[in-house]
Formats: C-alpha cells, structure tokens, sequence
C-alpha cells in the first residue's frame, strides 16, 4: 500500500471515530483536570468560584447543621461539580457559562437548586440528582431572559418542591413534578 493510501485509510478511520464517538464538547478534558479546592465561605455560607476548573462540592458545609442551606456562586466560563454535600445547598451561575454536573447529588431547602442566569449549558456525567423542598421553587431554574441546553450522556433526576417543578422558566407557574433526563 502507497503511503498516500495508508494517510487515507487513517483519516477516513479518525473521521468514522470522531462520528460515532464524539467529543463531549471539553468534557473529556476538563475530568481529567485537578480537583481545585472551593475559596473559603462568606459570612453567608456562600462559596463563589471564579476560576474554571474541577471542584468536588462534598465537603461543603462540613460540621454544619444539615438544615443550613449553602451556596455556590459561580462566574466563569466552565467549571465541573463533583460529590455529594451533607448540607442542603444552591447552585447560583451567571454570565454564558458550562456547568459539568459529574455525579452531583444534593438539595436545596430555601431556593430552586440551581440558579441560571445568561445563556449556557449544562453536560451531565454519571448520574445526577437535583432537589428542592422550597414550595415554588424549581430544582433547575432559567429566567425567561436566559436560555439552557442540557446535553448527555448522563442522567439528571429533577424533582422541584410542593408546587414547584423540575424546571421553571421565569413565568408565572412553573410544570410541577418530577423530570428525568
């Protein structure tokens, strides 16, 4: 076989492999970064993180009463959540950004799980819980000035409190129940 030839089977076997097996949009990179640890709370309880990159949300609010409820602001562009934390917790994110849920669990008592602000996506990892037991709230809301993309390959279990639903979109009344993903 010519070396033309041999330079043409590999890229059309690269260019078959990228098709059927697409990059997740930086997701493949980003799980192999370092995990960064969170800055130090506030006053508050609230954690703002403005440096993309991995963080592993499970010792958010460690020694704390679990009825505490916790927050993380975040304002950059990508950042990926790992964990489970023992306190209830809500996920505040502004600006275009890419939030990497990878295997994340957790609940808000006092507010929809997770906030969204400006246009951005959110890639799941592994499987995914969101919870709220606020009345009203949702556990993923989106103003209707924002817009999200959820993209997979994992799973999201949405469940929005009493009257809630398992997104809003910044109008009156939100879809109640539960929403899988």
């Amino acid at each position: 076989m010519t070396k033309a030839k041999k330079l043409l089977s590999l890229l059309l076997t690269v260019a078959i492999a990228v098709t059927l097996f697409p990059v997740f949009d930086g997701v493949t990179a980003y799980a192999a970064a370092p995990v960064l640890s969170l800055p130090g709370a506030d006053a508050n309880g609230v954690y703002t993180i403005t440096t993309s990159g991995q963080y592993d949300i499970s010792a958010v609010g460690s020694g704390l009463p679990s009825a505490f409820n916790l927050g993380i602001n975040i304002n950059c562009d990508k950042v990926i959540l790992t964990g489970s934390p023992s306190s209830h917790l809500t996920v505040t994110v502004t600006g275009n950004y890419t939030l990497i849920l990878k295997s994340v669990s957790f609940t808000s008592n006092s507010g929809n799980a997770i906030q969204m602000s400006g246009s951005g996506k959110i890639m799941l990892v592994g499987s995914n819980s969101l919870i709220t037991t606020a009345p009203g709230m949702a556990a993923i809301y989106v103003p209707a000035s924002a817009s999200l993309t959820i993209q997979c390959p994992g799973s999201l279990s949405a469940k929005g409190g009493t009257g809630g639903g398992a997104t809003g979109n910044g109008t009156s009344g939100y879809s109640g129940g539960t929403g899988t993903v």
